[in-house]
């Protein structure tokens, strides 16, 4: 099995598909799935973003991308350079996680930073009861 995700902007939708061997598309306009439509376009990463070599399994793909995180928090590219994936970034995700359970809670837009730092899922259970 495999998971999916879509990122949904203001110009278009980019979806993500086929777990961690992803491939992604991109549609520029109104909503449509990359199955009903045939304005999907694939976008391809650029080599030195891609696993290169033989096929790699699940496993080993997740050890290869854990191996070049850990990589990164130990030897960054410059002294004051953050890892690929640092503490404010991981903040900053979250913060969009929360952002978009607090516009559906709300039915509208949401401005950055949150102003309000509870979770938005244990204040729309309270409201709820």
């Amino acid at each position: 099995r495999a998971y999916g995700l879509d990122l949904i902007g203001t110009k278009g939708r980019i979806a993500l598909r086929r777990s961690v061997a992803t491939v992604m598309f991109i549609h520029r306009g109104e909503f449509m799935t990359p199955v009903e439509g045939h304005q999907w376009q694939p976008v391809s990463l650029p080599d030195e973003d891609r696993i290169t070599g033989q096929h790699l399994g699940t496993r080993d793909i997740n050890q290869v991308l854990q191996s070049r995180l850990i990589q990164s928090l130990l030897e960054p590219d410059a002294p004051d350079a953050d890892p690929i994936s640092s503490g404010r970034e991981g903040r900053a995700s979250l913060e969009m996680i929360h952002g978009s359970w607090e516009s559906h809670r709300r039915g509208g837009r949401v401005p950055f930073p949150l102003k309000d730092r509870s979770h938005p899922l244990q204040r729309w259970r309270e409201e709820a009861s």
